[in-house]
């Protein structure tokens, strides 16, 4: 019995010592490109055979696998899975040429598979090529991208594991030219600066978000929505990031005070700065004329506080921007008179949304003047 035994281990193991391929094996593999089946052996080659020639071989095989899997016509699943698999060998991942390869080639192949294949295919391969390499900022932006172009629906898709890698890197500089990143990060502050109810140090935070070569384009896109942006929250929040910095002007701050108070602002701190800066332009002349030649290049005006239910409030505050800053109520009347006449047009619509709500109101003949109230007045059509 024992004798049986040691025939059959015997011959078992004299079986597993011939599947090993040798190193002159994959050399006459590597010869016939023959790249499947050299990754197949190619760690039959004990750790310390392992030598710099191994490793040159190996190397090329890998890129040389790549490159002819890239001229292929429609690489399958089961091509993309073994180039992963080879990016789990160590001297491959850390390789400078067969990294790049590995990038170029999953990525075209999850574009694919997004333009053809539906979410729930897709989106866990994208999720493994970036768990891969979670330290990469080009792969996180990349990741962004695919979502983004091929799956705009998932709208309430959480970006930031991958935003967020991107935003630490010093690359972050030229990812935060980009507009679509920008907007991103925009709602992930928002996120955080409710956090610390709109007050704190807002700057600390974002600080910690991201690299602080990132600012320059994130206070490029945050100026932007201080002076073009509808949306007063926006504009808020534009305000908090860009405060205390050299790119914002102190005519910029008594324009955010103007608007601030134009659109139905609530008590707080920011009120209280507004307020004080508004009795203070009632002597400055030159700066009324100044913010007016801003608040006319813009395509509406804040109204918000002609519309507020809370009429007290809207009495009290629109009568001490007639009193400090009349020039802009009239401006106001006047650009309501244009739209409602079409003696001007406008291309992003109404620029005066609450117009007809202030003439109701019983307050415009003192905020506009009589003749030009009578004149909306008489032109009103809805």
């Amino acid at each position: 019995m024992v004798l049986l035994l040691s025939l059959i281990f015997g011959f078992n193991l004299t079986l597993a010592a011939q599947d090993k391929y040798t190193y002159a094996d994959l050399e006459i593999l590597a010869q016939e490109k023959s790249f499947s089946e050299y990754f197949n052996h190619a760690l039959d080659v004990r750790p310390s055979e392992r030598d710099e020639k191994w490793k040159t071989m190996t190397l090329s095989m890998a890129e040389g696998w790549v490159k002819t899997l890239k001229l292929k016509a429609g690489p399958t699943i089961e091509d993309y899975r073994r180039i992963e698999s080879l990016f789990t060998w160590p001297l491959l991942k850390s390789n400078e040429f067969f990294r790049p390869l590995r990038f170029s080639f999953g990525i075209s192949y999850l574009e694919n598979c997004f333009r053809g294949s539906p979410w729930e295919t897709c989106y866990p391969l994208a999720q493994g090529f970036w768990e891969a390499d979670p330290t990469d900022p080009d792969t996180a932006i990349k990741m962004i991208e695919l979502v983004q172009k091929f799956h705009p629906e998932q709208s309430q898709f959480d970006y930031w594991p991958w935003l967020k890698v991107a935003l630490a890197s010093p690359l972050s500089e030229f990812y935060c030219k980009r507009d679509q990143i920008n907007e991103l990060l925009w709602q992930k502050i928002r996120i955080e600066w409710i956090k610390v109810n709109k007050n704190g140090s807002l700057s600390k935070k974002i600080r910690a978000m991201v690299h602080s070569d990132c600012m320059i384009g994130l206070s490029r896109y945050a100026y932007n929505k201080l002076t073009t942006s509808s949306n007063a929250l926006d504009r808020e929040q534009a305000f908090a990031i860009l405060k205390n910095t050299p790119k914002l002007s102190p005519l910029d701050t008594e324009l955010f005070y103007v608007y601030f108070l134009m659109d139905n602002p609530s008590q707080g701190e920011t009120f209280n700065y507004a307020w004080s800066s508004l009795q203070g332009l009632g002597k400055k002349s030159k700066k009324r004329d100044l913010l007016m030649e801003k608040i006319k290049s813009a395509k509406t005006i804040p109204d918000e506080t002609m519309n507020s239910l809370d009429e007290e409030k809207r009495r009290v505050v629109l009568t001490e921007i007639h009193k400090q800053f009349p020039e802009l109520l009239r401006y106001y009347g006047n650009t309501c008179l244009e739209y409602i006449t079409g003696s001007k047009t406008f291309d992003s619509g109404n620029p005066t949304l609450y117009c007809k709500q202030i003439i109701d109101s019983g307050l415009a003949s003192e905020l506009f003047g009589p003749e030009l109230t009578i004149q909306i007045k008489k032109n009103l059509k809805f």
